[in-house]
């Protein structure tokens, strides 16, 4: 007796298109009955509901451009997938939830119905009005839960995986193509912008060098600014006549950024360069030469040290907060009693050293920073930072430090295995 096939059968074209125009019925019935307006619309003539579910709303798509790398395309078109799959947005203060996927389909389909009911006079536009209110009101919203605005800042925030100043900056904007006719839908497509990157060859150590000029996003992050640096705010410079100079970064600041900074992901580096310059706090250092506080956020997490050559302000290198030669890292130094060596053997001159142990959870080293005035530190390893170690595995870390460091320093600590 032959055996059952237990290969899949194949779909023909007409199977799928079936299948997928059941799915997005039954999901545009689902989204009538969370808005509590199945009853309405069942009261409708039966020709209104068909219309309503022959209204056809295509997704949102990335624009085609020839002038994109593929890998881009292919980059953001997962990013969109990604962020229509993800999380429910709520439909305004009626605790009801509709995902950006839902939203962008069957959600416009029924936005669409109500414009088309009071266009043409329905007598029960109202009525069907105030049964979508809540999706109305989530379509009207011009704050930040409005889902072309969530959709299009998941987008932009992404962009900074895929944009640096080498390289050059990519931005998506949303463009919405109107409806041609009643049961046409408006087309959201997305188009990628590219901000070519600005190159200068500075003489560095005697040694020519390209750097790469910062530049700031706009604050709905829809366009690139350059980035300069009042002379005003340079410490030996105030009593100058005050000019802009425009910034420049050296690629060995952003590798010195990336690797004094792991295990945290450094591709917002550029817009943290970028905020640092905006809200600059200036510290002198020699001649020309100035530390500028680098924040994450409202975290200070070191300093860029700064040279002005060439009328212009180059970023040279990334010092970690906790570095010799920044006001921070001495005074730890002399709290601990240690130099440079004992600080790179136990990581201590980066960010790992402390997200990979338990200091940081120590009340007396908690102290200890914050006499240093590194309480910052604390707040990103234990607020901001993702554990990547198991808990015995950092404690055994913070173990070593405490008992070989500790003892020598002004910092005493009880014997924890004796």
């Amino acid at each position: 007796m032959a055996k059952p096939s237990t290969k899949k059968k194949t779909q023909s074209p007409q199977e799928r298109k079936a299948q997928h125009e059941r799915e997005r019925l039954r999901r545009l019935h689902e989204l009538i009955e969370s808005l509590g307006a199945m009853k309405v619309f069942r009261s409708l003539p039966k020709t209104d509901r068909d219309m309503i579910e022959g209204l056809r709303a295509p997704r949102p798509v990335i624009a085609d451009d020839d002038r994109l790398p593929q890998e881009c395309v292919r980059y953001y078109r997962e990013v969109l997938d990604g962020a229509l799959a993800g999380p429910p947005v709520p439909m305004g203060d009626s605790g009801r939830m509709i995902t950006l996927r839902d939203y962008f389909s069957v959600g416009m389909s029924l936005i669409r119905s109500q414009m088309i009911f009071e266009k043409e006079g329905h007598p029960m536009a109202g009525e069907w009005t105030r049964a979508l209110e809540p999706l109305i009101t989530l379509h009207e919203e011009q704050g930040p839960d409005r889902p072309i605005y969530v959709l299009l800042i998941n987008l932009r925030v992404s962009s900074w995986i895929f944009s640096d100043a080498e390289q050059g900056y990519f931005l998506p904007e949303m463009n919405v193509v109107a409806p041609r006719d009643k049961r046409t839908m408006p087309v959201f497509s997305i188009q990628i912008r590219f901000f070519e990157p600005e190159h200068r060859r500075f003489t560095l150590d005697a040694r020519q060098r390209t750097c790469f000029r910062v530049h700031a996003h706009d604050e709905n992050l829809r366009t690139m600014t350059p980035c300069v640096l009042s002379t005003g705010l340079l410490p030996g410079q105030e009593d100058q006549p005050e000019r802009s100079l425009p910034v420049y970064v050296q690629k060995h600041a952003l590798h010195r950024l990336e690797e004094r900074m792991r295990p945290y992901p450094m591709h917002i580096a550029d817009h943290m360069l970028s905020d640092s310059i905006a809200q600059a706090r200036v510290l002198p250092l020699g001649l020309n030469s100035y530390l500028i506080e680098m924040r994450y956020m409202d975290i200070r997490i070191g300093y860029l040290v700064a040279e002005v050559v060439d009328d212009a302000v180059v970023l040279r290198t990334f010092l970690f907060i906790t570095q010799s030669g920044t006001p921070e890292g001495d005074r730890f130094n002399e709290a601990l009693r240690i130099g440079n060596y004992e600080k790179r053997w136990f990581e201590l001159d980066c960010l790992s050293g402390f997200a990979h142990s338990d200091l940081c959870e120590d009340p007396r080293f908690q102290e200890l920073l914050e006499s240093c005035g590194l309480a910052d530190l604390t707040k990103m390893v234990l607020e901001e930072l993702p554990l990547v170690l198991k808990e015995d595995q950092r404690h055994l870390h913070g173990l070593e430090v405490r008992k070989i460091l500790m003892e020598q320093s002004r910092f005493s600590v009880a014997d924890e295995d004796a």
